[in-house]
């Protein structure tokens, strides 16, 4: 151990990337280390809550560099390009320019994002519970808010929480829509059979068509599956 300053970088402002920059900053206070976070979003995303922009309901982002004040970590606003593992170096695309940050540690917490190019069709037709791209939650919200009190029938493709969660919002929000769930299992299944007939029944009494055990294979223009 010298007396150099230690770098930690951690990757990504969701859930798990705040609390890492908070917690890793608080058991180093009294040690030679900076913690800087690095998020492509200047604010806080509650992905869980998407379902809820999508269909109307304000999601509030809280800036992360207010999550972050009184602690001793950094905040860094980038979209994260490469990683250089045997130089101990991240790059990042910054509104300004490409930089590289140099790490001692480094914590990945990027999470995860739904893969647009396996399926066809869904880059170009298909909205995504997503703070990023094109077709994104809050685009999904514009397209409904314009429908009015106007019928229309929409897919929801998952039988997650995620799906479920989108399905029952909007039937809940827009009561004169038609909803299909879509899923290669079954609908609720992740929790247990007790808490998935109550799930099922929920979806029955909403007048939400499940489609289980079906792949979607393609989606093409004006919202058609095959």
């Amino acid at each position: 151990m010298t007396d150099e300053t230690i770098k930690v970088v951690v990757l990504g402002g969701g859930y798990a990337g705040i609390m890492a920059a908070l917690r890793v900053a608080g058991k180093t206070k009294r040690q030679p280390t900076t913690v800087t976070l690095i998020n492509a979003l200047d604010y806080f995303v509650e992905r869980p809550r998407l379902h809820e922009q999508a269909t109307g309901t304000p999601l509030h982002g809280k800036p992360i560099q207010e999550m972050l004040r009184g602690s001793r970590a950094k905040f860094r606003q980038g979209w994260v390009k490469t990683i250089l593992p045997d130089e101990q170096v991240v790059v990042v695309d910054t509104a300004v320019a490409e930089q590289r940050l140099p790490y001692d540690y480094l914590i990945n917490a990027l999470g995860s994002r739904v893969d647009r190019q396996i399926v066809p069709g869904v880059d170009e037709y298909a909205y995504i519970l997503d703070p990023y791209g094109n077709l994104t939650a809050d685009m999904l919200h514009k397209w409904l808010k314009a429908r009015g009190a106007r019928p229309f029938r929409t897919v929801v493709v998952g039988g997650g929480a995620t799906g479920i969660e989108m399905a029952a919002q909007l039937i809940g929000i827009y009561p004169l829509a038609a909803a299909t769930l879509i899923t290669q299992g079954e609908a609720g299944a992740f929790k247990g059979p007790r808490i998935q007939k109550h799930i099922r029944q929920a979806l029955a009494e909403q007048d939400i068509s499940v489609v289980e055990h079906c792949r979607v294979l393609q989606v093409e223009p004006e919202q058609r599956l095959r």
